[in-house]
């Protein structure tokens, strides 16, 4: 038993730890505070990094080259970007893979929640309530060409983010060069790197 001496009219506040090394089951849960064999307590210095790789889908693969400005391919749903519905996190890098060998600089719009977008191959263009969700801009100002790819990317960034109404965040892809068509609707593949909260 302990016995406390209060010595101001400040009742003190006893928070005890228990040894417990699985912690909790599932992300959202309350847990106790946990301590090492040695009686340290357990700290995350940094946060959880996570990969998250999407294709693309609707790209132009015929006739029609792609303008400046123009948007490419639909929609992207960066999945489980936030732990739980409503979560935030930080955007820390970002890689566009290319299996044609025809991009140059692109622009990666994230949002917040789901946007209407413009179709493929069009002027890029959002409503007034859809820019409300723009989380930032991402350019990516050129590529590094392979024998039969490209890759484009931006790093040490640090973009925060709230997500809303769901753990999900959401791109589109501006590009900012003319440039012909792909051969799949599937050629680009967008990999986001974030730390979640």
């Amino acid at each position: 038993m302990v016995f406390l001496q209060i010595v101001s009219s400040v009742m003190p506040l006893v928070i005890l730890t228990v040894r417990n090394h699985p912690g909790v089951s599932a992300d959202g849960d309350y847990a106790p505070l946990v301590v090492s064999a040695d009686g340290n307590l357990r700290v995350d210095i940094h946060r959880e990094l996570t990969r998250i790789s999407v294709q693309s889908a609707g790209l132009t693969t015929a006739t029609t080259a792609y303008s400046a400005g123009d948007q490419m391919g639909n929609q992207f749903t960066i999945t489980d970007a936030a732990r739980v519905s409503g979560g935030s996190g930080t955007i820390v890098g970002v890689t566009l893979v290319c299996a044609a060998t025809n991009i140059g600089a692109v622009d990666v719009v994230f949002f917040d929640s789901s946007v209407t977008l413009a179709a493929d191959n069009e002027a890029f263009s959002i409503s007034e309530a859809d820019a409300l969700k723009v989380i930032a801009v991402v350019p990516l100002a050129g590529t590094f060409a392979f024998a039969l790819n490209r890759v484009a990317q931006a790093t040490n960034i640090a973009i925060p983010y709230v997500a809303s109404g769901s753990a999900n965040i959401y791109a589109a892809l501006i590009t900012r060069n003319t440039h012909t068509f792909f051969g799949a609707t599937s050629d680009l593949q967008l990999i986001t790197y974030v730390e979640r909260n």
